[in-house]
């Protein structure tokens, strides 16, 4: 009788350390590389508005600039590092369109043609925060349902765009590159 507790103990370590099912990471990389990646670019467009009507004319035109240069270089960064698949970019405040599966008009080639595509297997990238922990970096998401999530391991669902111990902060392009290396096993 009291072998047993060990025993149980050996077993429970066995079951702890079985090959993980990888079944949704799997699914989530055919998603891309048979489907489309939707790069969600945020136009702040609720802030830009505030200050067009503050009358603060230099102050807008800063934050638009900003805005404009920050979103370039996020395209520009896919355009130059991801190969794995298709690439669209859509305004943030089109989500709910794209989850709808209303696709018309609101996806943009690298050089902000309108792409006519039929709704299809996606993953959505941006540069956010994450949930749980707060960290700024690219971000992949999937919709479940009810929320979007980040895909489960082992798919590479988050790059931080700080770098070592935080001493750096990286580049659009340098977090897209090192996404596209993980993505790809290197």
């Amino acid at each position: 009788m009291k072998y047993i507790l060990p025993l149980l103990f050996i077993a429970l370590g066995f079951k702890a350390s079985a090959q993980p099912v990888l079944y949704d990471a799997q699914e989530s990389a055919r998603a891309l590389e048979g489907g489309i990646l939707v790069v969600r670019l945020f136009w702040q467009k609720d802030r830009v508005e505030h200050l067009r009507r503050s009358g603060s004319v230099s102050e807008y035109e800063q934050v638009v600039e900003e805005i404009n240069d920050y979103n370039t270089k996020i395209i520009e960064a896919f355009r130059s590092h991801y190969s794995f698949g298709d690439v669209a970019f859509m305004d943030s405040d089109d989500s709910r369109l794209l989850i709808e599966g209303e696709w018309e008009g609101i996806l943009q080639d690298y050089d902000g043609n309108v792409l006519e595509i039929e709704p299809t297997d996606y993953l959505v990238a941006d540069f956010s925060q994450t949930k749980n922990m707060s960290l700024r970096g690219l971000n992949l998401w999937q919709w479940d349902g009810q929320h979007w999530v980040n895909p489960p391991s082992p798919f590479p669902s988050f790059v931080s765009k700080y770098g070592f111990m935080g001493f750096y902060t990286r580049t659009p392009a340098e977090v897209v590159e090192k996404w596209s290396d993980l993505l790809m096993g290197r």
